[in-house]
This record gives structure tokens, sequence and C-alpha cells, in this order.
């Protein structure tokens, strides 16, 4: 077992994270922490940017420590940060399953349709395919070499995504405003 598993494991037996402790192959029983009325931990907070999260990957990292990349790639990474940014968040990227050439070449080729719809987005064939390279090189550093470390951040993910989805849907049964989306991308 490798040491962010470890950690990762420690940090959910403690936080009691029951349904992810389950899907990895560990459980513990459920037990609720006392809190008093009023607690700032009797519903965790929500960013508007977590309530706005169309997918659960857009609630992972927004960025990639490209220092190891080669040269290529760290051009190929300012290219992608420069052009997906500007209709959706990074992480929604960073954090897909997807993983092979071909789901990249289908995901930016649907990307750069719909960019022709939104004032000031788009991109052309040149920067297409170094995004395309990019991240099907990051797939293969990150989601396929370290596939058991993104399995498990994906579960968390999901996990806090399904909170996320709960968290709306209790503010709309108490009629909250709802979430604005005050001109960010989604």
């Amino acid at each position: 077992m490798n040491f962010l598993k470890s950690v990762l494991i420690i940090g959910m037996l403690s936080a009691g994270a029951c349904g992810i402790q389950h899907e990895i192959g560990f459980t513990s029983p459920k037990v609720a922490p006392q809190l008093a009325v009023g607690s700032p931990l009797e519903k965790p907070a929500y960013t508007n940017a977590q309530l706005r999260s169309i997918y659960y990957s857009d609630l992972g990292p927004g960025t990639i420590d490209v220092s190891n990349y080669p040269a290529q790639q760290k051009a190929n990474y300012v290219i992608f940060t420069q052009v997906c940014s500007q209709c959706h968040t990074l992480a929604r990227a960073i954090n897909s399953p997807i993983t092979s050439r071909t789901g990249w070449d289908y995901y930016v080729i649907k990307m750069r349709l719909r960019s022709r719809f939104k004032a000031g987005a788009g991109y052309n064939e040149d920067q297409a395919q170094a995004i395309v390279d990019f991240l099907t090189y990051d797939s293969q550093q990150r989601k396929i070499a370290h596939q058991e470390d993104f399995d498990v951040q994906t579960l968390i993910l999901q996990r806090k995504f399904d909170e996320t989805i709960s968290e709306r849907m209790r503010r709309l049964q108490l009629q909250l405003p709802p979430i604005m989306t005050d001109g960010q991308r989604q």
C-alpha cells in the first residue's frame, strides 16, 4: 500500500466517510457526532463554486504539477490552461475519468464545436492538437501509471459531489435563495 492511499484511508476512517470506506473494502460503524445546536460543524460549509458544480470532477484540483514533464508537454499545458479555462473549470478535465487519446480527441472536438457559440472563446486546430497531446500524456502519467491513487481520489470526489447534491436538495426543500452564477464559468 502506498503512502497516499494510507493517508487517505486514515483520513477517511477518522472522518467517518463510511460510504467511501465500504467502496474500497473498509467498513466501520456509523457514529453520529454529538454537536451543539448551531455548531459550525453541524452542516459543512459549501462554496458557491461547489454548489454550482456540474460533475464530480469539478470539485477536484484545478492545477497539475508539470515541473517534471517534458518541455513540449509544459508548453501544451499552458495552451490547455489558457484555452480550456475560457468555458469551464480546469478541474473538469484534470479529474475526468478519460484516459485514452481517442477519448480526449472526442472531448476536445466536442468542446471546440461548443466554443463556437460562446463569445470570446474558441481555438484552432493546432491548439486542439496540443491540448489532446497534453491530456493524453498527463493521463498516462497521473491516471494510468498511478491508477490506484487516481481511483481513490475519484471516490473521494464522487462522495463530495453526492454531499453537494444533497445540500442543493436541502436548500431547495427549505426554499433558500438559489445559487447565483455570478458570471463565472461552469
